[in-house]
């Protein structure tokens, strides 16, 4: 599931190690989308499957199958989660370069000619 979402690429393209991969490679709506998908997998698992069933002459415990299946969606849905935070994080971070760069621009006053028309850029 989550390969589906995760990089989307052309045949040819070369894919990039995450730590050179920017979070905008990840569609912030699929993202949500599989988060959404997961907790409702979460919550079904907890109504559709019993504690208990009986087979024959034989009463089945599903508790451990079922508390397992619920923790694989849990822990999907936190990577999602943190997939989502590290999206977030990365854009206010470049926000703020470019805030800072711009600053940095305004806080000294041109000399030349030149200068003004690379601030006025």
């Amino acid at each position: 599931m989550i390969a589906e979402i995760s990089h989307f690429k052309d045949e040819d393209e070369k894919v990039l190690p995450d730590e050179e991969r920017t979070p905008l490679a990840y569609n912030m709506q699929d993202i949500r989308n599989q988060l959404e998908e997961q907790m409702q997998m979460h919550n079904s698992l907890e109504q559709g499957i019993p504690d208990y069933t009986k087979v024959g002459m034989y009463l089945v415990n599903c508790r451990n199958v079922k508390n397992k299946f619920k923790d694989k969606h849990k822990n999907v849905a936190e990577k999602l989660k943190n997939m989502v935070y590290m999206i977030i994080k990365w854009n206010n971070n470049e926000v703020r370069k470019f805030k800072d760069k711009i600053m940095k621009s305004l806080s000294h006053l041109p000399t030349e000619i030149r200068e003004l028309n690379e601030l006025r850029k």
